[in-house]
């Protein structure tokens, strides 16, 4: 509000005076201010003095003892320096008075301006430095200039006056106390307005501070006042707002609150903005801007704006008529001056440029050659890929299509309405390669070319060119870098042409007498043109600033893979180009995640021959509390495989050192545990309730599975991965012990015989799959047969030897899927392996122990079988029994565990025990289970059983052997004398216990791969690697896994590539190991040999391309799975945010406590590195040319709705629930089977019907055909026999082509219940309800 006084000159004398266009005297007219900025000058107090009549009696203690006798509490007297004061009781503010008023007036007026009101504030908001309002003082002056003026006054009117005076002076006091410095107070607008008549009233002032400390009579002569003691005014006063004032203090200290900070030039550009629509905002705002949308979208940076002038004509933007929250730059402002971008390929000129630029300025960086010739930095580049949604979108900005390694444009879409499909597959775009370059010494790093490849375009051939095409693309000076004409933002690969390094000097440049005479390249001269200056800059004479790439680092797909190796056979070789010095590097954290994935999918084999796998440690951290401090869930899920923190989290110091503490541990095979949402199914609880017999095959578990509802036995191969895969081989009556031999599986039926299966092919030869005429001459010399002729010739004849045996077990009344036992008397009751080719088999019946020889005759397994021993008088049934060394250790019921040496037969009881007891080898001794515990024992003469494993009670729990807990153990077996596999059939759970020795050194290695190349957790960095200790580490890992994987293959005899399923990491994998170690070896060699590189910064920890993978994560953050211009526009946005993060602009890149990045030592800011302008169509198109290139991208290239890799491999299925909600939480199964009286259950009922049980293989019908009717060998036919249609038909019908799972076996087929008129195919069924074709031959 505006209000006019009408004062006495003398009191305009004391008040600030405003010039009309003047700011000067507004903020001196705040109240609230101290007086510490404007001392009281005497020439004022001798103008006060005149004003007063009142005279000084009272000394100055008396004076102080009168007002302290008034205030009391309130507050306490002072005269310092002349100046007479009060310091307040309540706020403890000094105050000061009047030295011409009375000590009674000082304190009445003190109490009645200050205390009163300073105690109420007080005691509500604790507020101090409260005063009186000017503004009430001068309506007490107004009201005493219109009563001097007025007529007729009356008494009580003088009287008023001098209390009127009184007030005049309290106003000056007021004014006196303001903390304002007039000379920082500019560039502000006068706030009187004035009539016409008013100016005339108005006196022009140059400088208030001069007028109101001058004495001079003549400003007063120059009022129409003849006495000039008074003169009549009008003043115009406002209160300026407090945060005025802080604002100005904040700014006059010059420490938060800067000029060159952003909230000084965005509440610069706000307010100006209002008054002026069309102001110009500043570049720092508009930043600021940019990057709230980067971070926050657009719907923040709407809100924080606010709706402005949003739906007024532009003749209604006034600032009476605006609505903001904070303000800011309209969107169309925004958008003027956002990014540009590029949807091309290449070399982005503005980035390279912005990277040289900070290189070349950054105080810290130091150059490995710096003269005025040539200035060079050592760098890195690192490539890595991420994927994109393949699909084509239009581009109203360039007007193109995009989505293609080319652009689409207009001419090609009205050509090709209806392209081609196979063209459009060819060339639609599905991932984007990012190159990345970083200085050794880390301290900057900026993508610098992008690649937007097809899924054709990754060869090894392709990703060669451009590693090489972009190194020397990197290895260009600055100079012919900024004189590239770019297309499109990308530099043309001609530049590489024109810079061109000069050539070398014939002699040494180190002058190594060693060099010269051998005439032989030393280091120094390999490097020297790497390091020279370009030919471009010796003719112009300017310096040659310039890069060299020591270390190209990727991922390792095959065809990065691919490339590296030709790279540096090329190199070794001499035929790279002498220009390019650079090692090429697997990624160390690709190759570390790789191995961290072997380690999580398969079982591998590890030190001493231990299984060691990461469902293992997750297995023991579910039941160790200590352990699950150390690691969090999410590094032992394998959920996100790519992720480093997990490997960090696994391969820690402490965790290492845990493992290493413990003893033997349970785990559970099958059922699986922890993969709730596995899609496939043969590995859930409750499929195989009963699994008996079990035994190592190869690099798989055979285990017999005991059905009691059918009484039937199946005989499940588990394939050992994580999780295991479970799948039914076949099915046959109730059998009670399972041997493995080579590639058979051999399962015994009481009081019947020996089932055989092949799980590995078939008994049965098939001389159609033998290839070479070495396989068939191999074969037929095995089976006595002549080797001449011809491979046709050979194949048939083999062919008639497999059809006349088969003639004769079928003339025999012999089943081909059992051991052909010789003599047949033998009726075995337990058997165990003796050797690769032979079994030990025990009979109760005839109770001795046979040694079975067993030989594969092309048709069926042969076993010839001899006397061991007799049972001894005492022995009743052999139940379970194993071979170690020369010994026989045998569990003799009602006796216990006996051994007998083979040689001479003598008996020894080493545990006294009953019930169900299972024996295996076990290192020098054995393994036994008996009951629901495990015991080892060394078979010494006193030695006793070791406890291993269980707590003696039915249970199912996992973790430390000591704590764990089985049902009913019914089989057992060992794998390379390590690994222990049970099977409990109470539980219905097949268990592996083993150690985690061999699982601690593997994690120790793969945390010194990462700690080699300095790979830290977040905050967490443990300090530079140097060259030297890096390479001695990585030969310490390279050598482990090199070991590792030969002693697998010694471990199975083979010189073949071994992999997951064989128990060790990939070959791939392996190789970049070694490579690695290689590659940094040779990094070290030219750092420490070549003098250039003496004393040079390298840093191994930015020798990754985790820095590319931030990138991309970032550019995911706004867009999980974008389209190639979606993407394109993301992230040139995103580099430029990177580069804020780097130099210094006018606000902080602040955005958590964690991610504070900090500004560099730059000489060069934000405004002075190069940006990527927006491009402009070539033409502009109509709105029908738009509507058109629209429709061809919608029907050509329509993107769909993709689920991105991640949340594939990294999320479970929708409704999983929390992972401690799956603890089986069911009642522990309580029955126990007896396999032995089943087995004998089922030999009754197979008696009763004349024949045994018979087994099945597969459910498709079998086509069987008359015998009599099949081709054979000319030479052999007379002495091939008729079968008679009446007989019956063994024929196993095994084939190793055919993956049988379902349990089926071939049936038996009865040739006399197929009706002789039959002469079609017909389904008929089996005695055992099987459906089969029958063909029949009338």
């Amino acid at each position: 509000m505006y209000v006019q006084y009408f004062l006495s000159v003398s009191v305009v004398k004391k008040i600030l005076v405003f010039k009309k266009s003047s700011v000067e005297t507004v903020a001196a007219t705040m109240p609230g201010c101290s007086s510490t900025s404007m001392p009281i000058d005497p020439s004022r107090a001798k103008k006060r003095r005149k004003l007063s009549s009142y005279t000084e009696t009272h000394s100055e203690k008396e004076t102080i003892d009168d007002m302290n006798a008034e205030l009391g509490d309130e507050g306490q007297a002072q005269h310092i320096d002349g100046r007479w004061t009060i310091k307040c009781g309540s706020c403890q503010k000094v105050l000061s008075s009047k030295t011409d008023r009375k000590p009674a007036t000082r304190v009445s007026y003190f109490i009645r301006t200050h205390y009163n009101s300073c105690e109420k504030k007080s005691r509500e908001v604790k507020q101090t430095n409260i005063q009186p309002t000017i503004d009430s003082k001068f309506n007490m002056l107004e009201k005493k200039s219109a009563v001097e003026a007025g007529v007729g006054r009356n008494e009580e009117d003088e009287a008023t006056i001098d209390t009127f005076d009184d007030y005049a002076i309290d106003c000056y006091s007021e004014m006196e106390n303001v903390d304002v410095n007039m000379a920082d107070i500019t560039e502000t607008r006068a706030t009187t307005e004035l009539g016409v008549d008013d100016a005339e009233d108005w006196v022009p002032v140059e400088d208030v501070e001069a007028f109101i400390s001058s004495d001079d009579e003549d400003i007063y002569q120059s009022m129409d006042d003849p006495d000039g003691d008074v003169r009549n005014l009008k003043l115009q006063y406002e209160e300026i707002d407090p945060l005025c004032i802080r604002l100005h203090t904040l700014l006059s200290r010059g420490t938060a609150f800067t000029r060159s900070g952003i909230l000084y030039k965005y509440l610069d550009d706000v307010s100006k903005s209002l008054i002026d629509p069309n102001h110009e905002w500043s570049a720092d705002t508009l930043s600021m801007f940019e990057t709230l949308k980067h971070l926050g979208g657009e719907r923040t940076v709407n809100f924080i704006v606010g709706p402005k002038w949003f739906g007024l004509s532009t003749g209604k933007m006034d600032p009476d008529n605006v609505k903001i929250n904070l303000g800011g730059p309209s969107k169309t402002t925004r958008e003027k001056h956002s990014q540009g971008y590029t949807t091309d390929s290449g070399f982005i000129k503005p980035w390279l440029t912005s990277f040289l630029a900070m290189e070349n300025n950054h105080m810290s960086i130091k150059p490995i050659v710096e003269t005025k010739d040539v200035k060079v930095f050592p760098v890195y580049l690192c490539n890595d890929s991420t994927a994109l949604k393949a699909g084509l979108q239009f581009d109203d900005q360039k007007n193109e299509v995009v989505g293609l390694e080319q652009s689409v444009r207009l001419p090609y879409v009205k050509e090709n309405p209806n392209p081609d499909t196979d063209y459009l597959k060819k060339e639609m775009v599905s991932e984007s390669n990012i190159t990345m370059v970083s200085t050794c010494d880390g301290n900057i790093g900026l993508p610098v070319s992008v690649k937007y490849k097809s899924k054709s375009g990754k060869s090894g051939e392709e990703m060669e060119c451009q590693f090489i095409e972009e190194v020397k693309m990197m290895q260009c000076c600055m100079d012919c870098i900024k004189k590239g004409l770019s297309t499109n933002q990308i530099l043309p690969t001609n530049i590489i042409e024109k810079c061109v390094p000069s050539p070398l000097v014939e002699q040494c440049i180190m002058n190594d007498e060693e060099c010269m005479k051998k005439n032989k390249e030393c280091m120094n001269c390999k490097v020297a043109q790497c390091l020279s200056r370009c030919q471009e800059c010796i003719q112009t004479g300017k310096q040659c600033v310039k890069n060299v790439v020591m270390v190209y680092s990727t991922d390792c797909e095959s065809g990065n893979k691919k490339a590296f190796k030709t790279i540096i056979d090329k190199r070794d070789s001499g035929r790279l180009d002498k220009d390019l010095m650079f090692g090429v590097m697997p990624d160390p954290p690709h190759v570390g995640k790789s191995l961290k994935c072997s380690f999580a999918n398969w079982p591998l084999i590890l030190t001493d021959h231990e299984r060691g796998f990461l469902a293992m440690i997750q297995n023991i951290r579910q039941n160790d509390s200590k352990l699950q401090k150390m690691l969090p869930l999410e590094s032992v899920l394998n959920k996100d495989r790519m992720d480093v923190l997990s490997v960090l989290q696994l391969t820690s110091r402490d965790v290492v050192d845990y493992l290493r503490t413990l003893n033997h541990v349970v785990y559970s095979v099958v059922p699986d545990s922890f993969r709730i949402d596995y899609p496939r199914q043969s590995n859930k609880k409750g499929l195989y309730p009963h699994p008996t017999g079990i035994d190592v095959a190869g690099s798989d578990l055979l285990v017999l599975e005991y059905r009691p509802d059918d009484f039937v036995t199946r005989l499940l191969k588990i394939r050992l991965k994580v999780p295991a895969e479970v799948s039914v081989l076949c099915e046959k009556p109730v059998c009670t012990s399972l041997v493995c031999v080579e590639d058979l599986a051999l399962m015994l039926q009481p009081s019947v015989g020996i089932h055989v299966h092949c799980f590995n092919g078939s008994v049965v030869l098939k001389p159609e799959k033998l290839r070479t005429k070495k396989d068939l001459t191999s074969k037929l010399q095995e089976y006595g047969l002549p080797t001449n002729g011809t491979v046709p010739h050979l194949r048939n004849r083999l062919s008639t030897y497999i059809s006349r045996l088969q003639k004769k077990y079928t003339g025999m009344k012999s089943d081909i899927s059992m051991v052909q036992l010789q003599p047949d008397a033998i009726s075995p009751s337990c058997i165990s392996k003796m050797d690769s080719k032979s079994i030990i088999a025990s009979s109760d019946q005839s109770r001795k122990v046979f040694v079975v020889e067993l030989q594969l005759d092309g048709v069926t397994v042969v076993g010839s079988s001899s006397v061991l021993f007799s049972y001894e008088q005492d022995w009743k049934s052999i139940m379970s029994m194993c071979v170690v060394d020369c010994r026989l250790v045998h569990f003799c019921k009602g006796i216990g565990v006996v051994v007998t040496h083979l040689e001479t037969h003598t008996s020894t009881t080493i545990v006294r025990c009953d019930g169900q007891v299972c024996l295996y080898p076990y290192k020098e001794g054995i393994v036994l289970a008996i009951g629901n515990q495990i015991f080892t024992h060394s078979l010494e003469p006193e030695s006793q059983c070791i406890l291993l494993a269980g707590t003696g009670e039915d249970g199912n729990d996992n973790g430390p052997a000591e704590k764990s807990s089985f049902g009913q153990l019914s089989g057992i077996c060992v794998e390379f004398g390590k690994n222990i596999y049970i099977t409990d059939s109470q539980m219905g759970t097949i268990k592996l216990i083993t150690t985690v020795t061999g699982s601690a050194e593997y994690l120790e290695n793969l945390g010194k791969l990462f700690d080699a190349f300095g790979i830290h957790e977040k905050h967490k960095r443990k300090g530079k690697k140097p060259i030297g200790e890096a390479v001695a580490i990585m030969a310490e890992v390279n050598h482990y896994f090199e070991n590792t994987v030969n002693n697998v293959k010694s471990l199975k005899g083979t010189t073949r590539a071994t992999y997951g399923s064989d128990g060790t990491i990939s070959p791939q994998t392996l190789e970049s190991v070694g490579m690695m170690h290689k590659e940094l070896r040779r990094l070290h060699l030219i750092t420490s040999e070549v003098q250039a590189f003496a004393g040079s910064d390298v840093d191994l920890t930015y020798m990754n391309t985790l820095q590319v993978e931030n990138l991309h994560a970032t550019g995911h953050f706004k867009a999980e799975f974008p389209m190639m211009l979606e993407y394109s526009r993301n992230i040139s946005n995103t580099v430029k945010e990177s580069i804020k993060r780097a130099v210094p602009w006018a606000a902080f890149y602040y955005t958590n406590r964690e991610s504070y990045y900090p500004v560099l030592n730059f000489t060069n800011r934000l405004s002075d590195l190069c940006v990527m302008p927006k491009q402009t169509p070539a033409r502009w198109l109509m709105s029908e040319e738009t509507a058109l290139m629209r429709d061809w991208a919608r029907l050509n290239g329509k993107s769909v709705r993709q689920q991105t890799v991640r949340q594939g491999t990294t999320k479970f299925r929708p409704g999983t629930l929390p992972l401690n909600l799956y603890k089986d939480c069911s009642p522990l199964p309580t029955t126990k089977i007896e396999v032995m009286a089943s087995a004998r259950e089922a030999a009754v009922r197979g008696s009763k019907k004349g024949s045994h049980v018979v087994s099945k293989t597969r459910k498709k019908p079998i086509e069987v055909q008359d015998p009599s009717h099949m081709e054979h060998d000319e030479s052999d036919s007379e002495s091939e026999t008729e079968v008679s249609r009446n007989e019956q038909v063994y024929y196993d019908t095994d084939d190793e082509e055919t993956d049988v799972k379902d349990g089926t076996v071939d049936k038996l087929v009865e040739w006399s219940s197929v009706p002789k008129e039959l002469n079609f195919l017909t389904r008929t069924h089996t005695r055992s309800g099987r459906q089969v074709r029958v063909k029949s031959f009338a």
